[in-house]
């Protein structure tokens, strides 16, 4: 078993301090929202993402998963409309892109804004999902 501690209990910018902690404490990673590393993850590459893992390995310590995938971010429900949709498919795979390049792990979406549901105009239709 891995133990991880997740970016979302400690202030970005007590992000270096934490880090001691965490590799003081035998974790072996962290668990991370990515919206608290990258204000705008969607538009990041790969330059990104190298200098946050450079940044860990400062502490010898490896992103082992993502969590909270659409903390703080809108537009991005499943079910309330095609558009939403889209964009949730695309951020999802983007944050498959950049989790692959920290050697993978689960993601867990967690956010509960983004299970909203519509109310479909049409009793009993039924609805795709992409």
């Amino acid at each position: 078993m891995k133990h991880v501690i997740s970016n979302i209990a400690y202030e970005p910018e007590e992000t270096d301090d934490a880090l001691m902690i965490i590799k003081e404490s035998c974790c072996d990673g962290i668990e991370v929202a990515p919206g608290l590393v990258w204000s705008d993850y969607f538009n990041t590459s790969e330059s990104d993402w190298k200098t946050f893992k450079d940044r860990l390995a400062i502490y010898d310590l490896n992103v082992l998963s993502f969590q909270g995938l659409f903390f703080e971010q809108q537009n991005v429900e499943i079910f309330l409309s095609r558009k939403c949709r889209l964009n949730f498919v695309d951020r999802i795979i983007k944050l498959a892109k950049i989790l692959q390049y920290f050697g993978g792990g689960p993601m867990a979406m967690g956010s509960p804004h983004t299970r909203k549901r519509f109310i479909s105009p049409c009793e009993g239709s039924k609805m795709k999902l992409i």
